[in-house]
């Protein structure tokens, strides 16, 4: 995921400047939650080694540390594995 900032002119994007993943903005994306990079990595953590069957079984509300949605994260990491060769 990736936060920009967009500028519109004439009903056309005119620019995208400050893109950035919300993991590499780190403290500086701010979340009531805490730090999406730290619920990002307990996730990342949870999936390493698994198959994309395991991925897609895990409820991410029950890996500790991971309070975001997860399932689009999910749905692409499925779907990338079924590309890897």
């Amino acid at each position: 995921c990736i936060e920009t900032t967009v500028s519109v002119a004439e009903g056309a994007i005119a620019d995208v400047a400050n893109v950035q993943s919300k993991v590499e903005l780190g403290d500086n994306y701010s979340m009531t939650s805490g730090s999406f990079a730290k619920q990002t990595k307990a996730f990342e953590d949870a999936i390493i080694g698994k198959t994309a069957a395991e991925v897609e079984a895990i409820d991410a509300s029950a890996v500790a540390g991971c309070t975001i949605y997860a399932g689009g994260y999910k749905a692409a990491l499925v779907r990338a594995a079924g590309y890897a060769r």
